[in-house]
């Protein structure tokens, strides 16, 4: 099972990964590949602002968030963004989000915890 398939049965989203490659495909969102690691980030304008949110990220080692968290920002300051957004089912995130500059934001419809960066 790919680290997408993982993603999209923990958020109940059985389709996601046709999701993701077709917005990829209509460069409405981009992946990302470094080793065992990966994330998809889809830039949006809210309210005149641009922001990215991260659709899906993963990594098969210790540390994603330590090693990946700054490649993402740099990704989103170079279209301009001025925050970065995802959203999760993991409680964990809870835990480790401020250490790494996320702020909870309200949980989204479905449910799910959302977590938001300025930059």
């Amino acid at each position: 099972m790919s680290p997408i398939d993982k993603i999209a049965a923990q958020c109940g989203e059985p389709d996601l990964l046709q999701r993701i490659s077709d917005a990829c495909h209509n460069k409405q969102a981009f992946l990302f590949l470094r080793g065992t690691a990966g994330c998809v980030l889809r830039p949006l304008v809210e309210d005149g602002v641009v922001g990215v949110l991260v659709w899906a990220a993963w990594s098969c080692e210790q540390g994603g968030m330590d090693t990946y968290t700054g490649f993402i920002q740099q990704r989103a300051r170079e279209i301009g963004a001025r925050w970065i957004r995802f959203h999760t089912v993991r409680p964990g995130f809870k835990r480790v989000s401020s250490k790494y500059g996320w702020q909870r934001q309200a949980d989204d419809a479905q449910g799910r915890m959302v977590f938001q960066m300025t930059l």
